[in-house]
């Protein structure tokens, strides 16, 4: 494989002592950036053409992809009109970069992904705490913690350097478990019983902290087509959330049934 086509399959910039480990030697390097091939960023890091612009400009400022970039990155739910712009990790002590960012000038808090230009995951939930509102970094921090599977635990041992980050962390370590139900509408002693409704949105599930949702599917009557259906649309947004699902599933007899 050539050199070019293993940095694209990992990303499209990565450190040179990385490409040297996966036995591109340094003077393949030299011949790729020579021939046009790749180009350098700030003499260690290696990029094709299609790098992303994100990762190159944090390699070329000497600094690490954070907060709200970093949850774009790795799939983090983002709610709509959260700020597009670049967020960057910058040492208290190092040179302010060039690139149009919006700047975390913070000690880091756990050690640096080695030869990647993002930031760890716990300093990036520390910055995504002090750089948005409460209610936004909670939802932020709580698709971060089911996508990446960080452990309670985990998040106990760190020793977070801002009340935010610490108000976050005690949300999400040591609570009892909390499931919500979704779907609901009427009684059994409701003439129209009719439970072909959503009475609450996936994201405000996320929103109180939820660690998984529960919903009724019916079967076995004329209404079973538009219960599996809402279900399955239940089911598509719990995935994107990364939502664990539970689903209730009830025989009904057609008699006592009214399809919404």
């Amino acid at each position: 494989m050539r050199l070019e086509h293993w940095i694209d399959d990992n990303g499209g910039l990565v450190h040179r002592d990385a490409a040297a480990g996966a036995g591109f030697s340094r003077e393949v390097q030299r011949r790729a950036v020579g021939e046009g091939r790749l180009r350098r960023v700030r003499r260690a890091w290696l990029a094709t053409p299609s790098a992303p612009a994100d990762l190159t400009a944090a390699a070329g400022s000497g600094t690490r992809v954070t907060c709200v970039s970093m949850a774009r990155r790795r799939s983090w739910w983002l709610p709509e009109g959260i700020d597009d712009r670049l967020h960057l990790s910058v040492d208290p002590h190092g040179a302010t970069p060039e690139v149009d960012s919006v700047r975390h000038w913070t000690a880091r808090i756990a050690p640096a992904p080695v030869h990647l230009v993002i930031e760890s995951f716990e300093d990036a939930l520390g910055h995504i705490a002090t750089c948005q509102p409460p209610e936004t970094a909670l939802v932020i921090w709580e698709s971060a913690i089911r996508l990446e599977r960080i452990a309670p635990e985990a998040l106990r041992r760190v020793r977070w350097t801002s009340v935010a980050a610490r108000e976050c962390a005690e949300i999400y370590a040591g609570r009892c478990a909390l499931i919500v139900r979704v779907t609901g509408a009427s009684t059994s002693r409701n003439p129209s019983f009719d439970y072909h409704r959503q009475i609450c949105s996936i994201e405000q599930a996320v929103s109180l902290g939820a660690d998984a949702v529960i919903a009724m599917g019916f079967v076995g009557n004329d209404g079973e087509a538009a219960s599996l259906t809402l279900l399955s649309e239940i089911a598509e947004t719990c995935h994107r959330f990364g939502m664990p699902l539970i689903a209730e599933m009830l025989p009904a007899a057609s008699d006592h049934f009214q399809d919404a």
